[in-house]
C-alpha cells in the first residue's frame, strides 16, 4: 500500500515515464535478491518486487487513460485482462518446473529479462516521449483515503 501511494509523488516528478521505467528496475534488481537463500534479503527482494509491480501498474494506467479513447476501451480492457492473467496463470506452474528440472536460480533470471525486455519494448513504443502530467498538482492519495472515512456508508460497505 504505501508504494502505491508513493508512486503518484514519483508520477509528478519523475513523470510517468520515469514511474515506468523505476518500476521495471526495481522488479529486476528485486530478482537478486529473491535468489538468495538469506531470508533478510528474500524480504528486501519481496518489498522491491511489491514496488516495482505498483510503479508498472500506476504508469500502465496512466497511458491507458491518456492513449486509449474512452469509447475505445470497452475493446480494450478485455484484452488488457487476458494479457495480465495469461502469466499469472502460466508463471507459477513454470517457475516451479524451471527451479526443479534447471536451477534455482532459472525463473529470476527469466522474471529479470523480461523487466529488461519491457524497458526495451517501452522504449521502443515511444510512450517516453508522452507527457503524462495533465495537471502542474497531482492529487494527493491521503486526502482520500480522509475522505473515505469520513463518509459512514464506505466505511460499512469496507
Amino acid at each position: 500500500m504505501t508504494s502505491s501511494l508513493v508512486f503518484p509523488l514519483i508520477v509528478r516528478y519523475q513523470g510517468g515515464d520515469g514511474a515506468f521505467l523505476i518500476g521495471a528496475f526495481f522488479m529486476g534488481i528485486s530478482n537478486l535478491f529473491l535468489v538468495s537463500n538469506d531470508l533478510i534479503f528474500f524480504n528486501v527482494g519481496m518489498v522491491l518486487y511489491v514496488f516495482g509491480v505498483a510503479g508498472l501498474e500506476v504508469s500502465t494506467n496512466l497511458y491507458v487513460m491518456r492513449c486509449i479513447k474512452r469509447r475505445a476501451l470497452t475493446h480494450f480492457e478485455p484484452k488488457r485482462v487476458v494479457a495480465v492473467v495469461i502469466p499469472l496463470m502460466i508463471g507459477p506452474f513454470l517457475g516451479v518446473y524451471l527451479e526443479s528440472k534447471i536451477a534455482h536460480w532459472t525463473p529470476f533470471a527469466i522474471s529479470a529479462g523480461f523487466s529488461i525486455f519491457s524497458i526495451i519494448y517501452f522504449r521502443y513504443l515511444g510512450l517516453n516521449r508522452l507527457n503524462l502530467q495533465h495537471s502542474p498538482k497531482t492529487p494527493n492519495p491521503l486526502t482520500n483515503i480522509f475522505r473515505f472515512y469520513c463518509q459512514p456508508r464506505l466505511r460499512l460497505a469496507w
